[in-house]
């Protein structure tokens, strides 16, 4: 290795003036040579507001506080723009760090692949100084740096006779990874490359975070950069057993280089926030390809890979949704694939067979874009048993099976400008990614107090974007007493908890567990079997694998069969403010929790309703049902886009209250007030299973210009606005509460926009026409 020839300390850019009191400070440049870079920022005065903002490169503009007179900005390339502005005076420069130059080389390039460096250290890398000059005659070549087995950092177009750069970030590195170049094009290539690899010392992000841990610090400041997450680590980040930390991740990107690594795990922690990274994988999780060939039955369909995704690899390709190529949202009025095989025809086709679910009307058609899932670790980021964890500016653009963000037995976590969307395209992609997720965004489970989800976005989700719950465990027997045996999901049902049962009568009774005993389930298959005599419908009714005795603060009368929630590990407390979701397969909000709001979030292009507030005992056993709860200021628009199935009574609105095939009225005081709803067919708020409950203030907009059958083959009437069943005391406001619409479709009946069933009482009000 050899040093560069000087220090590399001299000042770049420098800006000075004469600073008054509350006076800014504005660095605004462009680099001129690429390199490792930092900030130099010296406060001048004593203000006690040291805010500022920084946006490095392509990396996105964060705001933090001056702790620190050095900001590490990482690799940057030439051209590349830094702007920080400071709310108190203060001195900026930006400096060039010292750094190792581990290879400086010239070389005769030929097509194909090139190795540029074997990586000897940890650390980071970067190409300077790199100039491609391309001599081949005809037609130019296709130039891609890249990481071994890794996707291509940097692609560029060279012609005969030009030269081109190819400076660049490659990121951290361990040994054993290879800098490669590979060059595509007809004929042989006549090119020289010549290049310098910048070497940077620095361990990797849970190093750095263990070596903040070890020294006490509040904060861990990651340096910023790409990180190749090391293949021997289970997640890119561990946070176990930990209180008042801060990780300042701003400028971090990391890569999963395995599908089963989470990207965060973190349990038993308080008071610990994560801020600033971006995510992804590579490979990608999400195969995808265009639909050549449909069977006249519809039990397979072929599809042709998109160049730059990767292949299929599990043997059923999990959920698959099937995309418009036009808007590359999940098409309209199109059924959901459920693969049960995945078989390679040749090199770039493949069958995916469905079986017999989705024959009748299931909307595909040849051109049309599928997206297909590859095996992934449980749940992107696990947060277990964390009190007051902080999610913050940060964006996931791939995650794995089941749900992006995890938390389970949690209290009090919040999640604040967190954006779970698909990345951007592969650079040896020609069509954009379709898929960010292969099931829900934020799910919420058995939460103390529930979470608070602000600002977020949410796009092209295999699932729910939020989802808020506990579960419902099933009494086995009850001795007349005190004493009471259920079956559950989990030793979930704890000492002090209190919780209430739903009878076969619809009576609710309240109790509080004095004492409680889990023991394993023996025999697995009985369980099953006693589980699907009562709820036949389940989809997972092997889930319940836990017999538990409860001690109760009184005598219960309770019946085999009978339902029971508890109320102190639901997600009660929670919040759902100001996000955006859309374009997804399910719903967007689904809330079983009580004493929350909703409001002001935007949500659009959804397969189902946009916001359902439920206890389910049907497909999946989730509690509970929700008292106290406001849904205001939301705008649902261009929801229920599937081809819903006529008997899905839990699917028939755009906004839905409801405890399926119940007769219970367990939710209580619920206001739904200034919402918008947008072109949403039939039934646009359905209520059920409720007492007290007001609606005020909402507008309907272009509703009924289309058909819906949800929910017919039960009951819902698709010509109402607002349809109820199994309801107590629902008023619809006047006046300045007035619930008004404007522009309906044919297939409303103007006459009876607000409808109920015989099970409905004391409903009073109207929807007026605007």
């Amino acid at each position: 290795m050899m040093k560069l020839g000087f220090a590399k300390s001299a000042v770049l850019f420098l800006l000075t003036g004469i600073f008054m009191s509350g006076h800014a400070t504005d660095l605004k440049t462009v680099i001129k040579k690429s390199g490792f870079y930092e900030i130099k920022a010296v406060s001048n005065g004593n203000s006690t507001d040291k805010n500022f903002t920084l946006t490095v490169g392509q990396r996105k503009t964060y705001s933090s506080v001056l702790t620190d007179e050095i900001i590490p900005l990482g690799f940057l390339p030439a051209g590349a723009a830094v702007d920080m502005k400071t709310v108190a005076p203060a001195t900026l420069s930006i400096v060039q760090k010292e750094v190792e130059t581990v290879k400086s080389a010239r070389i005769d390039v030929k097509t194909g692949t090139t190795v540029l460096h074997e990586v000897k250290q940890v650390g980071f890398y970067g190409l300077a100084n790199a100039a491609f000059s391309g001599k081949k005659n005809g037609s130019g070549l296709d130039v891609r740096v890249l990481v071994r087995k890794q996707s291509p950092l940097l692609r560029q177009q060279v012609q005969a006779g030009k030269t081109i750069s190819l400076d660049t970030e490659i990121g951290w590195l361990q040994p054993g990874d290879v800098i490669e170049l590979e060059v595509v094009g007809e004929g042989s290539a006549n090119a020289i490359l010549a290049y310098d690899v910048l070497f940077l010392a620095q361990t990797d992000i849970q190093t750095q975070i263990e070596q903040a841990v070890s020294r006490k610090e509040p904060i861990a400041y990651i340096y910023p950069g790409r990180y190749y997450v090391r293949p021997d680590r289970k997640a890119g980040i561990f946070l176990h057993d930990l209180s008042d930390l801060t990780v300042h991740a701003y400028g971090v990107e990391m890569i999963l280089r395995r599908t089963s690594q989470r990207i965060l795990d973190v349990q038993r922690c308080t008071n610990v926030a994560v801020k600033g990274f971006v995510a992804d994988n590579d490979p990608l999780l999400f195969p995808q390809g265009t639909v050549v060939a449909v069977a006249e039955n519809g039990t397979w369909i072929d599809i042709e890979l998109h160049e730059g995704y990767p292949v299929p690899t599990g043997k059923a390709a999990g959920r698959a949704m099937v995309h418009d190529p036009a808007t590359l949202y999940r098409k309209k009025l199109a059924k959901d694939l459920n693969p049960t095989s995945v078989e390679q025809l040749d090199s770039t086709i493949y069958r995916v067979s469905i079986g017999a679910r989705n024959l009748r009307d299931h909307g595909w058609a040849l051109g049309d874009y599928v997206s297909l899932t590859n095996p992934g670790a449980g749940g992107s980021c696990f947060i277990y048993e964390s009190t007051r964890f902080k999610l913050e500016d940060v964006t996931l653009y791939s995650c794995a099976r089941h749900f992006s963000i995890f938390e389970k037995y949690a209290s009090e976590n919040v999640y604040r400008n967190v954006a779970i969307k698909p990345g951007p395209r592969p650079l040896l992609a020609s069509i954009n990614r379709l898929r960010s997720t292969h099931s829900d965004g934020i799910h919420s489970k058995y939460a103390t107090i529930g979470p608070r989800i602000e600002d977020c976005h949410f796009e092209a989700l295999g699932d729910d974007a939020v989802a808020i719950n506990g579960s419902f465990s099933i009494v086995m027997e009850n001795s007349g007493g005190n004493t009471v045996k259920v079956a559950a999901h989990e030793e979930s049902l704890r000492v002090g908890d209190r919780i209430r049962f739903y009878t076969s009568s619809g009576e609710i009774q309240y109790r509080k567990i004095i004492g409680a005993t889990s023991v394993r389930v023996e025999d697995p298959a009985a369980m099953r079997a006693f589980v699907v005599k009562h709820y036949p419908r389940l989809k997972f009714p092997g889930g319940y694998k836990y017999v538990t005795s409860l001690e109760l603060d009184s005598v219960t009368h309770v019946s085999e069969g009978n339902l029971l929630a508890n109320m102190d590990r639901n997600g009660n407390g929670f919040t759902v403010r100001n996000s955006r979701i859309k374009n997804g397969r399910a719903r967007g909000i689904l809330i079983k929790a009580s004493d929350g709001v909703v409001e002001g979030n935007h949500i659009s292009h959804l397969a189902l309703p946009g916001i359902i507030l439920a206890a389910e005992a049907t497909a999946f056993i989730e509690s509970d049902m929700v008292s106290d709860v406001v849904v205001r200021n939301n705008i649902i628009e261009s929801v229920k886009e599937s081809a819903l199935n006529p008997e899905g009574k839990i699917q028939a609105g755009g906004l839905v209250v409801v405890f399926a095939n119940q007769t219970i009225k367990g939710h209580h005081r619920i206001r739904i007030e200034g919402n918008q709803f947008i072109n949403i067919p039939g039934v646009n708020i359905q209520v059920s299973n409720a007492t007290d409950v007001k609606v005020d203030r909402n507008v309907f907009i272009r509703s009924h210009h289309e058909e819906s059958l949800a929910g017919k083959n039960v009951g819902v009437d698709n010509s109402a606005l607002i349809w109820m069943d199994y309801v107590d005391g629902v008023t619809l406001g006047a006046g300045k509460d007035a619930n008004v619409y404007q522009n309906i479709g044919k297939y409303a009946d103007k006459a009876h926009l607000v409808r109920f069933t015989e099970n409905a009482e004391h409903v009073k009000g109207e929807v007026y026409p605007k």
